[in-house]
């Protein structure tokens, strides 16, 4: 992902409190040869700063908590 790219104005971001944010984000979940994306809530930095890494872990949640076979993040949700 390429900050650059992204338009923050753009970016369905909800306040959560100083430089935290709630983005809305695509992931695609897999449970055997069944797939599909599911919209979630992820928090991030409001300045962008460690955005792969809240990604990564909700994959990582997706994964225990929901038991998924497999998680991918797809994209931020735009307005």
């Amino acid at each position: 992902m390429n900050n650059s790219q992204l338009a923050p104005q753009r970016l369905k971001i909800e306040d959560a409190g100083g430089v935290w944010g709630y983005a809305w984000c695509m992931f695609r979940v897999w449970r055997g040869k069944y797939h599909m994306d599911i919209e979630r809530r992820v928090i991030v930095r409001k300045d962008f700063k460690g955005w792969r890494d809240c990604f990564d872990a909700e994959c990582r949640s997706l994964k225990t908590l929901w038991g998924y076979d497999s998680v991918e993040f797809l994209s931020i949700c735009q307005a």
